[in-house]
């Protein structure tokens, strides 16, 4: 209301007075300054949002991200209660991951009840969308589960608000709560606010995972004893090196990745390690194992075998040995096959020559020592006819020993490819061609059932005929000859094998000549006493090499002998042994 006095001739005379409603206005300032409060609250949260947007931006490991959500969720929408809870991966389990209490609450902090899946936030997870309530309205919902015997101590609540996590792919992540306003109930801005808070939580909880998968990568990058590269096809670059490759090309991660990798590479690999990279950047089927060549800093060459796997984003990740030492001990073999496969055909060419050349003067001297003895032998004078006959014996001796020495050298040279053969049948070829000695000896060879090996049959056979016939040989004179031939089987390395042994009660040997007795032309015993070159345990001492296997000799004066012959069920591939060639593994032999 507003008066104004009325005047006359300089009296007051009266007031005159105007009144107005005003009602409205004062609705309109009290409209005006809750706006203005709640544009400044707005404003204040939508501060604390900011501020929360950077906190969450730092790269924070996932178990402590948890706890800053949470506190930053519960302060900047002002609640007194906030909880984040993440897929746990087993169906719809899911569990608590952190909790933030106002002072409110400050003797529940250590309260943990485990959620069992069946509350009404679990609405959210299963709908995929914001839930709000009033407290009112939380707590006639059926699916509110209150507080159970902790009801009659909890303090009063004011609405509830919950908004679903989702990752990258859409897929389900977890659950973002709050309960208990600080000021009134849950607004629908509150509501949308904590929606981008919820996006701003995945992408943290998400970076945060993946942070922590390159640190597991990179400890594994760092401490691994092979080589770890991420090499990019497009670019030619390795993205990311591990140190051992470093300590081995003397050049740093930096410098590895800043240069194409074929800068690294030895300039006769090149062009095939271009290749290769030019398939996995078109994303061709290329071999997993890849060998090459780099030049180090010091000039040094090392060999490193490669094997990559491709990933869906076209990257390569691959691991690396350093195989320089391999590659090196490879080369020495095969200059060690080389120069065996040399000492191979001067053996085949002294056999040549022995068989030939040698042979030639020699049976022209039987010849004529024969000649002699049929036309002249009256003629000479005893001591001349003694003379001849030595001369005839020597000559015999001779061809002999080189009939035998082509005998030995010929294991490799004439061998037959290996086949299954049955050692029932080799033995009793053998025993066949020994009859007459058992016989005249009243011997016997008692035999266990053997094996079907892979091996050369004649070769095989030419063991048993020696070994047998060494029994049959050396046996004891107070007692008829028994040899019992025996198998069992073993492993080599990890592989099938067989243990034969030939066991006989002849007169056996001391073992101090175990190993002498297995060497060309060695004998134990004179001429007089016992017929042969000593060659024939020599022969299957190389035989038994040529199979891949091992032969010993036990030996016990006066009871007999025993031969111990182990060799591969199959013979592996690789190294072989043929026509008295040595291959490298994977070479098939030379054939004429």
């Amino acid at each position: 209301m507003t008066n104004l006095p009325i005047v006359v001739d300089g009296r007051v005379t009266g007031v005159f007075g105007i009144a107005q409603d005003i009602s409205l206005l004062r609705k309109h300032q009290r409209d005006l300054a809750e706006a203005l409060d709640a544009a400044e609250a707005n404003s204040a949260q939508l501060k604390r949002l900011s501020q929360a947007a950077i906190t969450l931006n730092r790269d924070l490991a996932e178990h402590g991200l948890y706890q800053q959500l949470v506190d930053q969720l519960r302060e900047t929408l002002g609640a007194h209660q906030a909880v984040v809870s993440v897929d746990t991966g087993e169906g719809t389990a899911q569990m608590i991951n952190a909790i933030s209490l106002s002072e409110k609450y400050a003797r529940w902090r250590g309260y943990d009840a485990p959620i069992d899946g069946s509350g009404i936030y679990m609405m959210v997870a299963e709908q995929g969308r914001p839930m709000r309530l009033t407290q009112a309205e939380l707590e006639v919902h059926p699916r509110w589960r209150g507080f159970g015997k902790h009801a009659a101590e909890h303090p009063p609540m004011r609405g509830w608000l919950a908004v679903p996590l989702f990752d990258s792919a859409g897929g389900r992540l977890g659950i973002l709560q709050l309960s208990d306003k600080q000021a009134g109930e849950f607004s629908e801005n509150d509501e949308q606010v904590a929606v981008q808070f919820a996006q701003m939580a995945s992408i943290a909880i998400e970076r945060a995972r993946l942070i922590e998968k390159l640190r597991v990568r990179d400890r594994f990058f760092d401490m691994s004893l092979e080589v770890f590269v991420i090499f990019d096809p497009a670019q030619r670059r390795w993205l990311q090196v591990n140190p051992v490759f470093s300590q081995i090309t003397g050049y740093s991660a930096e410098e590895l990745c800043s240069h194409e990798f074929d800068h690294f590479v030895h300039p006769d690999d090149r062009d095939r390690a271009l290749e290769r990279a030019g398939e996995l950047e078109r994303r061709a089927e290329v071999p997993r194992a890849f060998q090459v060549r780099y030049v180090c800093r010091d000039g040094s060459i090392r060999w490193l075998e490669w094997v990559s796997v491709p990933a869906p984003d076209g990257l390569v990740y691959a691991v690396g040995r350093d195989i320089t030492e391999r590659q090196q001990a490879e080369q020495a073999l095969r200059q060690t096959l080389s120069d065996l496969n040399n000492r191979n055909r001067e053996l085949q060419d002294f056999a040549f020559i022995a068989s030939h050349d040698l042979q030639e003067p020699l049976r022209k001297i039987r010849a004529f020592s024969d000649r002699l003895q049929l036309r002249h032998a009256a003629e000479l004078a005893p001591e001349a006819r003694d003379y001849l006959d030595r001369t005839g014996q020597a000559a015999a001796r001779m061809q002999t020993l080189i009939d035998d020495l082509l005998a030995y050298s010929r294991v490799a040279a004439r061998g037959k490819p290996f086949a299954p053969v049955a050692l029932d049948g080799v033995l009793a070829a053998v025993l066949e061609d020994l009859e007459a000695r058992l016989e005249s000896s009243a011997g016997r060879v008692e035999a266990d059932p053997l094996p079907t090996p892979e091996a050369d049959p004649t070769q095989l056979r030419q063991v048993f005929q020696n070994l047998l016939a060494n029994a049959l040989k050396f046996r004891s004179p107070d007692r008829p000859p028994v040899v019992h031939v025996s198998a069992e089987p073993l492993r080599i390395g990890d592989a099938p094998g067989w243990r034969l042994t030939f066991a006989d009660n002849g007169i056996g040997f001391e073992d101090k000549y175990a190993d002498r007795i297995f060497g060309p032309f060695q004998r134990l015993h004179g001429r007089q006493d016992y017929e042969g070159t000593g060659i024939g345990l020599a022969i299957v001492r190389r035989i038994v090499e040529r199979h891949r296997g091992t032969i010993r000799a036990q030996g016990r004066p006066g009871e007999g002998a025993t031969f111990i012959l182990e060799m591969p069920e199959r013979q592996p591939e690789g190294v072989a042994l043929q026509a008295g060639v040595l291959t490298e593994p994977g070479t098939p032999p030379d054939r004429d």
